[in-house]
């Protein structure tokens, strides 16, 4: 939600950059993880928790760009289910 409300307040040419940035957040939090390996429980969910919000919060960014580049037109619901389905086939390639 906060991810909605900043794009529709700077508009998605301008918050599209800074989704990109925070979109990266959790690799950056996992390269962390990975060079300091911390043994403090609470060091790490606060790290996962990071993840989890630049995940969600640069997502937006993915979900509004394909709405506006991929499905615009008559068939927005069509084209988006399709552009949505692509990017989780290549996700799940990617995972395996």
């Amino acid at each position: 939600m906060l991810g909605g409300y900043f794009t529709s307040w700077l508009g998605l040419k301008r918050a599209i950059v800074p989704l990109i940035i925070i979109m990266n957040l959790p690799n950056a939090v996992y390269v962390y993880l990975s060079m300091a390996v911390p043994a403090n429980t609470v060091l790490i969910a606060t790290a996962l928790g990071v993840e989890m919000f630049g995940y969600g919060f640069g997502f937006v960014g993915v979900i509004l760009l394909m709405m506006q580049e991929i499905a615009p037109g008559k068939y927005q619901a069509a084209h988006y289910a399709f552009a949505n389905s692509l990017m989780n086939l290549a996700s799940s390639c990617l995972a395996q």
